[in-house]
């Protein structure tokens, strides 16, 4: 038998062998690739569907939201379903609660959210007798208006009638007799002073005159107004209050409601002392004539 060296055998058979051990490891391999495979292969469809369903359930949602508030939309501006159905009025002295109601104006079953509260609250203050007013919604069906009526303080003689001027100074009506228990005012010139239309300005200026003396005459003590004959207003800054007897208080302006009440009390411990002309404008400094 005939020895063949390592180095003389056949080259096929090395050949041979490094092909069965590349395919003993592809088999190895696709063993170990396979579950990886077809785990992915289920886990990625899984994935992909879970995604489309979330995204076809929030477009629903998003959907339902949109139907909703469209609904609301329509209930709340369009259908009578929270409709003003009546109007609360508060604050009222001396006028009456239809007075208000019927200068509101506010037509039922409108939807309370289309409903100017803006132009309601003008149409109150058109009353000559109101200062203030304001609109609120009161959800679901009412409407409620607070107003402020005017405080009457002094009036003025102007030809044959009596103008009624209130806390602030503001003309609002007229009378063919005198106001009871209101102080008579002097002004400069009667014929400038003039109600206002209320309709077309519901907010009028203040006069400035008309408001140091309504300041004036809401300061006087009880004992004062007793002898009251009126208040000469030639300007702001010179008020007299007129005494009968023929005595006067010089008041000077009246811009500071703490200032006015220490002239009142001057006034009224003055009131039993001699003298014709007394100046109370500076109360801490008395000078009388």
């Amino acid at each position: 038998m005939n020895d063949i060296s390592p180095a003389e055998k056949p080259q096929h058979s090395n050949r041979a062998t490094g092909s069965a051990v590349r395919r003993a490891w592809r088999l190895v391999r696709g063993e170990r690739r396979g579950p990886i495979s077809r785990f992915f292969g289920r886990r990625i469809p899984l994935k992909v569907g879970a995604r489309r369903r979330q995204v076809r359930l929030g477009t629903l949602v998003s959907l339902a939201v949109l139907v909703v508030l469209a609904l609301g939309s329509v209930v709340v501006f369009e259908t009578p379903l929270l409709g003003a159905r009546s109007v609360e009025v508060v604050g009222t002295k001396q006028l009456s609660a239809a007075q208000v109601r019927a200068a509101a104006n506010v037509t039922e079953g409108t939807p309370l959210a289309r409903i100017n509260t803006g132009e309601i609250g003008a149409r109150v203050r058109s009353i000559a007798s109101v200062a203030q007013a304001s609109v609120v919604r009161a959800w679901p069906a009412t409407i409620r208006i607070k107003v402020k009526e005017r405080r009457p303080a002094v009036a003025m003689q102007r030809g044959s009638e009596y103008v009624v001027i209130d806390a602030l100074g503001v003309p609002y009506s007229t009378s063919k007799s005198r106001p009871a228990d209101l102080p008579l005012i002097k002004v400069a010139d009667p014929d400038a002073i003039v109600v206002p239309d209320f309709t077309k300005n519901p907010l009028p200026k203040k006069n400035k005159t008309l408001l140091a003396a309504a300041r004036t005459a809401l300061t006087l003590t009880p004992e004062l107004r007793a002898k009251l004959v009126r208040l000469d207003a030639p300007d702001p800054y010179r008020i007299s209050v007129e005494l009968a007897g023929g005595r006067s208080f010089f008041w000077g302006a009246a811009d500071d409601l703490a200032e006015n009440l220490r002239k009142a009390t001057v006034a009224t411990i003055l009131l039993n002392r001699p003298g014709h002309i007394i100046d109370v404008s500076t109360p801490g400094v008395v000078s009388v004539r």
